[in-house]
């Protein structure tokens, strides 16, 4: 069986339109393995850079908790120094007070004796006064 001139030549284009069909489909696979490709870099790149960003940021805010805490503590302690100063301060005027309140019953204590004394003299003198005979009080 031979096969005709025109049946050959008919096969052949067919093989070579396969063959074209083949190689378009080659080409298209190699371009979306390059474009899928360069998105892979780009993405990687992407992450690479967000994650500096991030490690970035980091530091940053690292930075402001420690400058924070720092204010926080030293406002800590000037508050604990304040109250420190306002408990002596306190402390101070209850000493204060308790000396002036023992004084005062000091002074009051004095001020009852030298009374007791005033009237026991007067009390003497109205005595010798009656004793000596004569009728005049002292008030």
């Amino acid at each position: 069986m031979s096969k005709s001139f025109e049946t050959v030549r008919c096969d052949i284009e067919q093989k070579f339109r396969d063959l074209d069909k083949k190689q378009d489909l080659m080409e298209k696979i190699r371009r979306d393995n390059r474009r899928f490709h360069a998105r892979r870099i780009h993405h990687t790149f992407m992450l690479r850079k967000s994650i500096e960003d991030m490690k970035e940021q980091e530091k940053h805010l690292d930075t402001q908790l420690r400058r924070a805490l720092k204010t926080a503590l030293e406002q800590n302690a000037i508050i604990k120094q304040g109250k420190a100063s306002i408990s002596q301060g306190i402390l101070q005027n209850v000493v204060k007070r308790d000396k002036a309140i023992d004084m005062a019953t000091i002074l009051d204590t004095k001020k009852q004796e030298s009374n007791k004394t005033i009237m026991k003299e007067i009390h003497k003198s109205s005595r010798l006064l009656q004793s000596s005979g004569s009728n005049k009080t002292l008030f």
